[in-house]
């Protein structure tokens, strides 16, 4: 690990943690999640020797896998690496893939190998599973409190397509639910306030893929047909959160509940 570049152009993991934030631990996570081999949280994570081939660290077969142009990394539907992140992570790469930060690390810790070792390994991103008894709050201590009033701000973190299939004057959304901060937070707390920088990404099975503004109270919804399975992501301010098991229902909030249900681990949460 131990190989140096001149001092000008000299590249630290601290410099390309926001490449892993932003591009692996959707599903790199720890523990990993939607099959996903290892985690690459840490320094020691993406240090450590493959597992497809112990003569190369895992750093090094990421960086062929996000150039792969038949196998990329990361899959679809999540964004690809730009040119600029994948010539970072290949100096860093060649440089030896040193520990010293030549900049400050994401989450402002000192960056050196003890720092990337901590659970959040420096990149400051929750985890899409969390631990422990789930703890319920509305982070934006603001609710919905005008009933069945028809508004694009009603009802959020409700099943928003059950209930509107009752209603006969209502919208028949294909696809409808709510972004939250966090996993656990009640029906009607309002959600982020996504306007002008977060949208929920759908890509049909026929390729097509469509994309919804997340409004003040974080609902989102469109009666545009979907051909299933789909696949789903959230994109807020340049980063992404991608749903790695394609869906065929558009009822995104009868899964993503307070507490999760059918494999889902709480609310769809912002990235």
């Amino acid at each position: 690990m131990g190989g140096t570049v001149d001092a000008g152009s000299f590249v630290g993991y601290c410099d390309v943690q926001p490449i892993f934030r932003a591009r692996c631990v959707t599903c790199h996570a720890n523990p990993p999640v939607a099959g996903a081999p290892m985690p690459l949280v840490t320094y020691a994570d993406v240090t450590a020797p493959a597992r497809s081939d112990p003569s190369r660290t895992v750093a090094q077969v990421a960086l062929a896998r996000v150039q792969d142009p038949v196998r990329p990394m990361p899959p679809s539907p999540a964004a690809r690496a730009t040119a600029a992140e994948i010539a970072l992570f290949s100096r860093w790469v060649a440089a030896g893939s040193p520990a010293a930060c030549a900049s400050p690390p994401f989450d402002g810790g000192a960056g050196d190998p003890a720092d990337a070792a901590r659970p959040e390994g420096g990149i400051g991103i929750p985890p899409p599973v969390d631990a422990g008894p789930p703890v319920v709050v509305c982070t934006s201590n603001r609710y919905w409190m005008n009933g069945n009033n028809g508004s694009s701000s009603m009802h959020p973190g409700a099943a928003c397509i059950t209930c509107h299939s009752r209603q006969e004057d209502a919208p028949k959304w294909t696809i409808a639910g709510t972004v939250y901060p966090t996993l656990h937070e009640p029906i009607d707390c309002n959600g982020i306030n996504g306007m002008g920088n977060t949208q929920v990404v759908i890509t049909g099975a026929d390729g097509r893929m469509i994309t919804l503004a997340v409004n003040a109270v974080g609902n989102f919804s469109t009666t545009t047909p979907v051909v299933t399975p789909y696949r789903a992501k959230v994109v807020r301010a340049g980063l992404e959160r991608i749903m790695p098991v394609p869906q065929t229902t558009g009822n995104c909030n009868s899964c993503h509940t307070e507490q999760g249900a059918n494999g889902a681990p709480g609310r769809i949460m912002a990235p």
